[in-house]
């Protein structure tokens, strides 16, 4: 889910810096990685240019990556083991190498993702309908919801932590970091943006719960890999009543949007764990008298990674997110279009048509890498998404909020003067563009009436609804 991402491209990237940033890390910690000399050199080097990356790419997948090294090494300073200097220096490696990036690339935006300290407003439970009631205690429920159906998806890692052979692995502890940091950031963080944290650590996360799912099938066999098979055969089937039974409550809430509805999609994460917990005790109570409920915890651990593997991919598919729905208001909400930023692009592109593709083809066909284009389309990053070319002005909905605040009234001056020309083509309105070094024009039929640009740009490929336009030399003195 971290990685087939379509909300957010600089998760997926991230979370893939992230698993590499995770191997690396888990490979200096280990037994191969003793040998003083030229491996350590480099593992520590490829350290710090994958925690530079992580931090530029998002800070809610650096920030747990942050903290899983960080309680690492604490572990190695409270119990000694031999890996404990080897922590230490990762970590001042991380340290310094993720500050550089933050105070290169990130210190001074506008703005940090809306995210706030202790709000009620603008929750993700309350996006994803996990408040049982409209009211602020039922938020802070909602949140606590969420938690638990953010936690099962780890239960492997659960499994992990509590066995005496890997609680004190570098793995193990990592993993731990990494999701307990994760947790509090939904605790703490609103603006649905909370969810983010959680979402990155899952990479990592995610490896090593299928990890210490394997370890508790493999004690569910107690050395009969025959009883083994029967038992993960079992928690499977187990796994998909629970599925069913928390996604029927799940679609209860599939038209509530961003507006509360009473549905039982709350109930959901409650129910399954109770489920998952009964399901194990079936499973796992056969066991010996000293291993029962080891062993039901086993299996419930099992039942519960087995459960959550399909919610992202079903949940995308069917549509079962909630979104904001047009004029519906509710005093948990007040997200919105970013304000105050442009004034003139109202559109958002949500979907395309083939006539947009078209002109897109044309455009990468009949265009050079480094030319730079022009559009109408200023407020989202739809153009130079299909066309792979330079923009002298988009993605306002992104810059303003998320670039240098003395950035904003360039990307409004950029914009108007785009605009300024397609709505009215004179010598003047056309040198901004010239002296820019502006080669083509993309613009949107639906956002104006002029159709004749002459003699200051030629259409060069005409649709019903875009229009391309190639600005003339001559126009360019």
């Amino acid at each position: 889910g971290g990685v087939l991402n379509f909300d957010s491209p600089s998760q997926s990237m991230s979370v893939m810096w992230l698993l590499a940033f995770s191997i690396v890390l888990l490979e200096f910690l280990g037994e191969s990685a003793r040998d003083v000399g030229r491996r350590r050199t480099w593992l520590l080097v490829w350290l710090g240019v994958l925690s530079f990356c992580v931090m530029g790419g998002k800070v809610s997948a650096a920030l747990p990556a942050l903290a899983g090294v960080g309680l690492v090494a604490m572990v190695g300073l409270i119990r000694r083991p031999e890996w404990r200097g080897r922590a230490l220096m990762a970590l001042a490696v991380v340290v310094v190498a993720a500050g550089v990036s933050f105070v290169l690339l990130l210190a001074g935006s506008a703005g940090g993702g809306g995210l706030t300290l202790g709000s009620l407003v603008d929750r993700a439970s309350s996006q994803q309908g996990l408040n049982p009631l409209n009211d602020p205690n039922s938020v802070v429920f909602g949140t606590a919801i969420l938690l638990v159906a953010i936690a099962v998806r780890w239960a492997g890692l659960a499994w992990l932590a509590g066995s005496r052979a890997s609680r004190w692995e570098p793995a193990t502890v990592f993993g731990v970091g990494l999701a307990v940091s994760s947790l509090l950031a939904v605790v703490a963080f609103n603006s649905f943006n909370e969810i983010w944290f959680s979402v990155a650590a899952s990479g990592p996360l995610a490896v090593l719960t299928a990890v210490g799912a394997g370890e508790a099938s493999r004690y569910l066999a107690h050395g009969e890999p025959r009883r083994g098979n029967r038992q993960v055969v079992g928690a499977l089937v187990a796994a998909v009543v629970v599925y069913g039974v928390v996604w029927a409550l799940w679609a209860t809430g599939a038209s509530g949007g961003n507006v509360w509805v009473s549905t039982w999609r709350w109930a959901g994460p409650l129910v399954g764990v109770l489920l998952a917990l009964l399901l194990g005790w079936v499973i796992g109570r056969g066991a010996p008298r000293g291993r029962r409920i080891a062993s039901v915890l086993a299996a419930t651990s099992v039942i519960l990674v087995f459960a959550t593997a399909p919610g992202r991919l079903l949940g995308v598919g069917t549509g079962q997110v909630g979104i904001q729905q047009a004029g519906l208001k509710n005093e948990w909400f007040s997200i919105g279009k970013v304000p105050s930023v442009r004034d003139r692009d109202e559109r958002v592109v949500g979907e395309w048509t083939s006539d947009q593709m078209s002109a897109a083809a044309w455009l990468r066909s009949h265009a050079a890498r480094d030319d730079l284009l022009a559009t109408n389309l200023t407020f989202g990053p739809f153009v130079p998404g299909v066309t792979g070319l330079r923009t002298y002005v988009s993605a306002i909905q992104y810059q303003a909020p998320y670039g240098a605040p003395a950035d904003a009234a360039e990307l409004l001056a950029r914009e108007g003067r785009v605009w300024d020309f397609i709505e009215g083509p004179t010598a003047t309105t056309v040198q901004p563009l010239c002296r820019a070094g502006v080669r083509w024009i993309w613009v949107d039929l639906a956002q104006t009436a002029v159709r004749d640009w002459q003699p200051f740009a030629d259409i060069v490929f005409n649709t019903a609804d875009t229009t391309v336009l190639q600005v003339n030399p001559a126009a360019c003195p």
